[in-house]
């Protein structure tokens, strides 16, 4: 649709380049690009299609850049079904005693 704008603020389209603090990927399994839709253009430096995160490989990216920010905290949102999020929540919990960077982890589950 053509006011998708209205849900999604530029810092979100923006996420992912060069400098930016704030990082998201949305993966969608079992979902398509569509090349026309304006939504998938808005963010296509986010949407991941066809596969499943990294979970440790993606927390453990986050931890080296607040270290190297020298920040002590990441905050991580979680959305999905029960074992992505349980597996984010004991990544984050591992990775904190090991990195000494305390993640925080937000979750919301969806089930179907």
């Amino acid at each position: 649709t053509n006011n998708c704008e209205s849900y999604f603020p530029p810092r979100i389209q923006d996420v992912n380049e060069a400098g930016s603090t704030f990082f998201s990927e949305f993966y969608l399994t079992r979902g398509e690009k569509d090349v026309e839709a304006q939504l998938d253009h808005q963010l296509r430096n986010c949407l991941r299609y066809g596969s499943r995160p990294d979970v440790t490989k993606i927390l453990r990216s986050m931890g080296e850049k607040a270290k190297q920010d020298d920040s002590t905290r990441v905050a991580v949102l979680v959305c999905g079904p029960k074992p992505l999020v349980n597996g984010v929540v004991a990544t984050g919990m591992t990775l904190s005693k090991e990195m000494k960077i305390q993640f925080d982890v937000h979750t919301e589950l969806f089930d179907f």
